[in-house]
C-alpha cells in the first residue's frame, strides 16, 4: 500500500472551499483547517494563532529543538554561535549546555516538547523527519496549554514519534537516522 502524492494547496484552492465557518489557511503548501467554534466551546478555549509566515527562534520550539537534535555537531556549535538563544519566555532554555542536555534527551526520546518556552499558554510537541540526506524537517502539534497539558505531551509525542517514522521511510530515509539516542550525524 503506497502513500498519495501530497497535495499542494495554493491560496486560490482555499479561496475555492466553502464558506462554513470553518477558518482555511495555507502554511508552507499544506491546508490548516481551524474548526468553527462552537458557542459552549468558545467560553473555555483561549485562541491560539500563528501568522503564515512567521519564524520563532529555532531553539525556543519543538520543531526546531527536534530538527536540531539530528544536525551534525559542527553545524548546532556554527548555528549556536551565530544565533544563541534568546529568552522569549521565563521557561526558554538559554544556556547552550543546557540546551544540549535538552538535544541529547530529545534523541533519546523521539521526540522534543517546548512547554511555555516559545509562548506563554502554549505547549507543543514535534519530531524531526528524515530522507536518504539525513534530517530533512519535522512536524508538530501545539495547542493552549489548557487543552494540551503537560501530561499528554509523551501520548502525542509517541503518536507523532510514529508517524514520523512512517513519513521518512517514505521519503527513503536510512532507519539509522531514526534510531533512539543516535544522531543522524552519527
Amino acid at each position: 500500500m503506497g502513500m498519495a502524492a501530497p497535495t499542494y494547496w495554493t491560496a486560490e484552492m482555499v479561496r475555492q472551499l466553502p464558506d462554513d465557518g470553518n477558518r482555511y489557511e495555507v502554511v508552507h503548501g499544506e491546508l490548516l483547517v481551524t474548526p468553527a467554534p462552537r458557542f459552549d466551546h468558545q467560553l473555555l478555549v483561549t485562541r491560539m494563532a500563528v501568522a503564515i509566515g512567521a519564524r520563532e527562534p529555532l531553539f525556543s520550539t519543538a520543531i526546531g529543538k527536534a530538527v536540531a537534535a539530528h544536525l551534525p555537531d559542527e553545524e548546532l556549535n556554527r548555528i549556536l554561535a551565530k544565533r544563541p538563544p534568546v529568552r522569549l519566555t521565563p521557561k526558554t532554555i538559554t544556556s547552550p549546555a543546557r540546551l544540549k542536555e535538552e538535544l541529547k534527551l530529545i534523541r533519546e526520546r523521539g521526540y522534543a516538547t517546548d512547554i511555555e518556552e516559545c509562548h506563554i499558554g502554549a505547549h507543543c510537541a514535534g519530531v524531526p523527519l528524515f530522507n536518504r540526506s539525513g534530517v530533512w524537517g519535522g512536524m508538530s502539534i501545539s495547542a493552549p496549554s489548557s487543552e494540551l497539558p503537560v501530561d499528554e505531551l509523551p501520548v502525542i509525542g509517541s503518536v507523532l514519534d510514529d508517524a514520523g517514522r512512517r513519513i521518512s521511510s517514505a521519503l527513503g530515509a536510512d532507519t539509522a537516522h531514526r534510531s533512539p539516542g543516535q544522531p543522524a550525524s552519527e
